[in-house]
């Protein structure tokens, strides 16, 4: 095996473990965003509430949490992309 797949291998591995400290992060911010739900809405089963309607059904404090799930979401878009594109480019 040579220096390069190696190197290529521990990136993926790294990757990996940054998508799913994201996705753990994503499950935090939203229970913290649900500690400040406007009273009367249920936590679950309401749609579009992370995007659309998110003033509709949460307090201000809930939305940077929101706010900050959605950066995180883009974040874990470009991990994910120069994921696929390192698996390409080690493969044999």
């Amino acid at each position: 095996m040579a220096a390069a797949d190696t190197w290529g291998y521990y990136c993926q591995i790294l990757l990996i473990i940054l998508l799913t400290l994201c996705c753990v992060a994503g499950f935090v911010l939203q229970f913290y965003a649900w500690r400040h739900l406007k009273p009367g809405i249920p936590r679950f089963g309401h749609k579009d509430a992370m995007f659309r309607k998110k003033d509709q059904y949460y307090e201000p404090e809930g939305l940077k949490y929101i706010d900050w799930q959605k950066k995180i979401m883009h974040i874990m878009f470009v991990l994910f992309a120069a994921l696929i594109i390192l698996i390409e480019w080690s493969a044999p």
